[in-house]
């Protein structure tokens, strides 16, 4: 479909982009708090192996550092073309990190996306930034494990 508007000129719907735009910031959104969920279960699931919980937390950190940054300029992007649509061919530019076409990306969002759609499920009406109890954070790993 590119290619056509490009063939003929035709010049994407600003609504529509920014419409999707919104939808992948969400989805990044979400693929860090799955992850920073499963990355706080791991850490309660295995608390007796401090070398296995200090693994996993470099490598949460480092999967953070990829993505928050690239939310933050996305929303601050999708901001400026809500207030100059002319700009709306620069979310098209925008590039995200993949979270996905890699098995280990694949394995790893599965996982968040199991344990977001558990935690809406379990915690409907919750605040994503109230914190778990650790009875929480456990019966949450547990019920998202048998979805594996």
């Amino acid at each position: 479909m590119g290619i056509l508007r490009s063939l003929f000129g035709k010049h994407p719907n600003p609504a529509e982009e920014i419409r999707r735009f919104e939808n992948t910031i969400q989805l990044h959104q979400e693929q860090l708090f799955g992850i920073t969920l499963y990355s706080k279960g791991i850490e309660l699931m295995y608390s007796d192996q401090p070398e296995l919980v200090k693994m996993n937390r470099k490598s949460f950190q480092n999967v953070k550092d990829r993505i928050e940054p690239s939310i933050y300029a996305g929303e601050s992007l999708l901001q400026q073309v809500k207030a100059d649509p002319s700009k709306v061919k620069h979310l098209k530019q925008f590039k995200f990190p993949p979270i996905s076409g890699h098995p280990m990306l694949d394995q790893m969002t599965q996982r968040a996306q199991i344990l977001v759609r558990t935690y809406e499920r379990m915690f409907p009406k919750r605040s994503k930034s109230e914190p778990l109890t650790e009875d929480e954070l456990s019966s949450l790993m547990i019920e998202a494990a048998n979805q594996l």
